[in-house]
């Protein structure tokens, strides 16, 4: 290290050794031989020289003062140099070595062109997970259906709570995010550390929230319109969030009064509608009481005024935005808590925590396949919790959603990146029978069952957590999550240490006859099984089968919230669902030729004269499934390249949309319209296909095959 590096890295680290150790300033001091002043500059970053550094550890005595002694003396030369508290220091450690070694050894050898490729390749990849592991930064997304209970859980799990003289008499402290029985928040919440408290708005764009208006005024003036063409209609709503927001933005609340004649409702927006010539005039009217140019904050911090409580502050303000009331702000699309020391739930250690945000995710309405919930799910930096009902954890919310992510996805649900929050209401768990048939005798005894019931109908190694946020200590649930991002970091530590293992191996056995004789059969095997497999599999389905299944299952206020936008809304794309259908299928197809090549590289791998080359066909197991990755983000991008175009820029849309206010069975006339725009395109579906069968033979089998032969050409070369 440098000696800004070291300044740094003492600064950061010195009085938490210290600490560690159970030593005063004063006590340290006098041990040293030194005046407190200069320790505390020492500490501080302000004083450095070597010797002092080196005293200050020796006179700590502790394991750790040892390591950080060698930490100080360490080079860091290919990785970010990581923080010495971080739990993966050790593999980071061992990743800097092994790259450090990789350079001197290409440097120094010189060697065939195949090996120093994969040499070159193990370099980039220990770097590229390592600087995923130096970074403590991570997001934990809650997602669930609506009305499940997950803002209250959030709240009381994570200390969201209105706290202070405000609340000295409450017996239960209230929550900052406002809860209900679903349909409450308006938007994605995230909630993050920060010297302040304060929130942060993404506001909708300007296209996105005039499609917003557009419903909200075709909702209003359909149903409270004279008109005759109005009096056979569907039932068509926005989410009650939307529309609350929307009248609260517009001053056009319900007005309910009640006297001696009885209760009387009056809705200000009935009047607006009576008083415009057209449509389009009303929602020149919404617009200009919304009174969008005056509303450009975007961020609010609390100005520590001392007469105020900050938590009161906090969720009185995220009540008004969530509901429309802070007048000098726009409609949010995301919505960002910041929380002073939010970060101190998730210390690891005395001396160390985790950098997390909280994702409180819009909640699922009957569709699973949204574009921001794939989002959370396919970031690498995001540990997913989905939460469930009791009655339901080992029913079909569960299942859909890890198949979702399994099938779908492609993404494994095994490695720590996904948990299961169950949240019991009161008694619940009492009422679990074990296989007897006896009921729980308590409430620990019940989670008991219902895990074993969990793991009984779903097949995959998950973590299972429960959690009555009104009976339940949160500390053994929120030690259960820093458990679960510990065990995601540490399936990246295995991955430095595996592939750190098999380039050491490589280095030191390079010029062995054994494992070269090994690659030359390993080489003729495996091209042999490729040959004589190199077809994908024919399509399971067919794309208009996923779109009908989708759009069939959506509330019909979003089916025509998508048919006005000609397929493209954000909560049921047709582009989306074409792109997944699409996926889903070939990844269904590339699993079972998968199944058939597993089944070969076990045999290799059986095979006592390939010992030597395991660690060569471990990297073509893994290379394969990295192929499977990018054919699968082709075939996506080229199930919308095909389609998008032309399916959305048809007149059938505007055919859909007529269909509402023609009665019932308007989901039923709408698919009929999609499924006659397949059916007279159908060409499509061959050209999806060619192009899918094209990216299977390039991405998949040449590649794999090239790999081999790369192999080969390094045996030959020596």
């Amino acid at each position: 290290m440098t000696e800004e590096q070291i300044i740094n890295q003492i600064s950061r680290c010195f009085a938490r050794l210290r600490s560690e150790a159970n030593l005063s300033q004063a006590s340290l001091a006098k041990k040293i031989g030194i005046d407190q002043a200069k320790l505390s500059r020492i500490e501080n970053g302000e004083f450095y020289t070597p010797y002092d550094a080196e005293k200050y550890l020796e006179a700590l005595g502790t394991p750790n003062a040892a390591r950080f002694k060698k930490f100080l003396s360490s080079s860091w030369t290919h990785l970010e140099i990581p923080d010495f508290w971080n739990p993966q220091y050790d593999s980071l450690i061992y990743a800097e070595e092994i790259a450090r070694k990789i350079t001197d050894f290409l440097a120094r050898y010189k060697i065939s062109s195949p090996l120093r490729t994969y040499l070159s390749k193990g370099h980039e990849q220990l770097l590229a997970i390592s600087k995923y592991l130096c970074s403590e930064n991570h997001n934990i997304a809650f997602l669930g259906s609506i009305g499940i209970g997950k803002s209250t859980a959030i709240s009381y799990l994570f200390n969201l709570l209105i706290t202070g003289s405000d609340t000295a008499t409450s017996e239960r402290l209230k929550p900052i995010l406002e809860t209900g029985a679903g349909g409450t928040t308006i938007c994605e919440v995230q909630i993050v550390d920060s010297d302040n408290y304060g929130i942060n708005i993404i506001p909708y764009g300007d296209d996105e929230f005039n499609n917003i208006i557009s419903d909200f005024c075709k909702v209003f003036w359909s149903r409270y319109c004279k008109n005759e063409n109005y009096k056979k209609r569907d039932t068509i709503s926005q989410s009650k969030e939307i529309e609350r927001a929307i009248r609260n933005m517009a001053k056009l609340t319900v007005q309910r009064t009640k006297n001696e004649r009885g209760k009387s409702r009056f809705d200000p927006i009935e009047e607006l509608v009576s008083n415009s010539s057209s449509e389009d005039e009303f929602k020149v009217k919404i617009l200009s009481r919304i009174n969008l140019q005056g509303r450009n904050t975007t961020n609010i911090v609390f100005d520590k005024n001392p007469s105020k409580n900050p938590t009161t502050w906090l969720a009185e303000k995220f009540n008004e935005i969530n509901n429309g009331r802070a007048d000098e702000m726009p409609m949010p699309k995301i919505m960002s808590l910041q929380v002073p020391k939010f970060n101190t739930i998730f210390n690891i250690s005395a001396n160390h925590k985790y950098n997390i945000s909280v994702i409180d995710t819009k909640g699922i309405d009957e569709i699973i396949v949204r574009s921001d919930i794939d989002s959370q799910i396919k970031s690498e930096r995001t540990i997913i919790v989905f939460c469930v009902r009791f009655n339901e954890a080992s029913g079909k919310p569960t299942k859909e959603m890890i198949d979702h992510i399994k099938n779908d996805l492609g993404i494994s649900v095994e490695n720590g990146k996904f948990g299961l929050l169950v949240l019991p209401h009161s008694g619940e768990a009492l009422q679990v029978k074990d296989d007897l048939g006896n009921m729980a005798y308590d409430v620990q005894e019940g989670y008991e069952i219902k895990t074993d019931q969990i793991n009984d109908a779903v097949s995959d190694k998950i973590p299972i957590y429960f959690y009555n946020a009104f009976e339940d200590d949160p500390k053994a649930t929120i030690a259960q999550l820093k458990k679960q991002i510990g065990d995601f970091r540490e399936n990246y530590a295995d991955k430095i240490n595996e592939l750190a293992l098999t380039m050491d191996y490589a280095m030191d056995n390079a010029e062995e006859v054994a494992y070269l004789q090994a690659l030359e059969q390993l080489t003729k095997k495996l091209s042999f099984f490729l040959k004589g497999n190199s077809k994908l599999l024919p399509r399971m389905g067919d794309i208009f089968q996923d779109v009908n299944r989708v759009f069939y299952s959506a509330h019909p206020s979003t089916l025509w919230a998508s048919t006005r936008r000609r397929g493209l809304y954000e909560n049921l794309n047709i582009c989306y669902v074409i792109s997944n259908s699409a996926t889903s299928d070939a990844n269904k197809r590339f699993d079972k030729w998968f199944n058939r090549f597993q089944g070969e590289i076990n045999a290799l791998k059986a095979d006592e004269s390939l010992t030597v080359a395991e660690k060569y066909i471990n990297d073509i197991e893994i290379f394969t499934k990295d192929m499977k990755i990018k054919f699968l983000e082709a075939v996506s991008n080229c199930g919308t390249e095909i389609y998008c175009e032309k399916v959305t820029s048809t007149h059938m849309w505007h055919d859909c949309a007529s269909e509402w206010g023609q009665g019932s069975g308007f989901k039923v006339r709408v698919l009929n319209h999609i499924e006659k725009w397949f059916k007279e395109h159908a060409e499509l579906q061959n050209e999806l296909d060619e192009l899918i069968e094209r990216f299977w033979d390039e991405l998949v089998i040449t590649s794999i095959s090239k790999m081999i032969e790369r192999h080969s050409g390094a045996q030959q070369a020596h």
